[in-house]
């Protein structure tokens, strides 16, 4: 996202990026996927995540910007963004082959907190355990997986963890059309339970359909 289009289409077309941190609604949601071609994760993503501190740039010229509550949060949290849109294959081992690897995935982009003095040891051989063993990762430990990385960044920054998550439907359906539904939806049930329903490193998780608001609660 530049500059000038992210700019350019929330004054046009939102006005209040409010809308977004209050209600997320799913006319909003639509609204972002048919016209920015961006999710609602996305967009979220680009206000919460430390990734993006000190570019309160994008959002200058916009309503939420003259709330000093909402500068003040903007770029501050450690954010989980994935997305399960290319899971998409014909069997239930592949389809969890691939879920794994959007895992190791995250891992990678916060290896850096193998350097963090406020992680045991012990985290730390968790941590590497996870970046190694992709290809043999066995289910338990994938479901508690992002549960784990929650905590550790949870550690590393003080602050409770975002976690958005796009098409998190894709596999299912996937499951459903080639026949594989029952172990597809066992495997999930228990990863989402472990992310967001008992995970208290995280302050909201934000599950995003393609057109749709999901609802996962933390």
């Amino acid at each position: 996202m530049t500059k000038c289009s992210f700019a350019e289409f929330f004054t046009k077309q939102i006005r209040d990026l409010k809308t977004v941190c209050d209600r997320n609604t799913c006319n909003l949601c639509k609204l972002i996927c048919q016209t920015f071609n961006a999710s609602l994760s996305e967009i979220l993503n680009c206000f919460f995540s430390n990734k993006y501190a000190d570019r309160g740039d994008l959002f200058e010229g916009i309503d939420i910007w003259k709330d000093s509550g909402y500068r003040q949060i903007q770029g501050t949290y450690p954010v989980l963004y994935l997305s399960f849109a290319s899971v998409k294959a014909d069997n239930v081992s592949d389809a969890k082959k691939q879920v794994k690897s959007r895992i190791v995935s995250l891992y990678q982009d916060f290896e850096y907190l193998l350097e963090n003095e406020k992680l045991m040891e012990s985290e730390k051989m968790a941590y590497r355990h996870i970046l190694t063993e992709m290809a043999e990762m066995d289910d338990v430990t994938a479901c508690d997986s992002l549960n784990y990385l929650c905590r550790y960044l949870e550690h590393a920054y003080g602050k409770k963890v975002i976690i958005l998550l796009d098409e998190y439907d894709t596999p299912m359906q996937e499951a459903n059309v080639y026949g594989y539904w029952e172990e597809m939806t066992s495997f999930l049930r228990n990863l989402f339970n472990a992310t967001f329903k008992t995970n208290k490193y995280c302050i909201d998780g934000l599950p995003n359909r393609n057109l749709e608001r999901g609802a996962l609660p933390c």
